[in-house]
């Protein structure tokens, strides 16, 4: 019997290091489709509407931070994206993302770690649920905007449910007072997975910002 989605979400928020991080999505790969679907899992959605209305088809290339087994490749792809790379820490979710052709390019790499990409190299990037409890530290947000080109846009989800993430917060804003980028967007606080009882009290946000200059 495969084992309950909600334990494999605790799993992955209440990961220690990186390591056990790696081995609870390992863990969890093959059936994490099936499993937040079934949750009504709408952070995908919702970053995928906004980089729709925030960044041109032909803008490229877009990089999907913690991308997973593609969810939000998918949709990017059905709206015309067709230069899209991926990075994750899971080498086995990304097997899974490369086998549905939606990305030019899949590599795996650590958000919070210096990513192997030249400065300016992104139109934009995406990241999707993954800066959160037990995942990527908020001084990623730097080597993110160092990778965009100026203009370029940078569309996050967050959990804003409680003071558990204001950290990521800060660092965002830090970075805005810096003048390295500004907010164009914050979208309606959203359930992200309104169909998981246990979840329900659970919210997030998009922000959509531009990279200075």
């Amino acid at each position: 019997m495969s084992e309950p989605s909600q334990d494999f979400l605790e799993k992955v928020y209440s990961a220690g290091d990186l390591d056990e991080l790696r081995d609870s999505y390992a863990a969890w790969a093959e059936q994490y489709d099936r499993d937040v679907l079934k949750m009504g899992y709408q952070t995908p959605g919702l970053v995928a509407a906004m980089v729709a209305r925030h960044v041109e088809p032909s803008a490229q290339p877009l990089l999907d931070c913690g991308a997973g087994t593609g969810l939000v490749g998918l949709l990017l792809a059905g709206l015309g994206y067709r230069d899209v790379r991926a990075m994750d820490l899971s080498e086995d979710m990304l097997a899974l993302a490369n086998a549905r052709g939606c990305y030019s390019e899949i590599r795996q790499g650590i958000l919070g770690e210096p990513l192997e990409y030249p400065d300016g190299a992104f139109a934009a990037a995406v990241a999707g649920g993954v800066f959160t409890r037990g995942h990527a530290p908020a001084e990623a947000y730097d080597e993110i905007a160092r990778v965009l080109r100026p203009g370029g846009r940078f569309i996050v989800s967050e959990r804003v449910d409680n003071d558990a993430n204001a950290h990521y917060r800060a660092r965002r804003e830090a970075l805005a007072a810096d003048g390295v980028w500004r907010c164009l967007e914050a979208s309606e606080a959203i359930q992200p997975f309104p169909l998981e009882p246990s979840e329900a009290h659970v919210r997030q946000q998009v922000f959509v910002y531009a990279k200075a200059g």
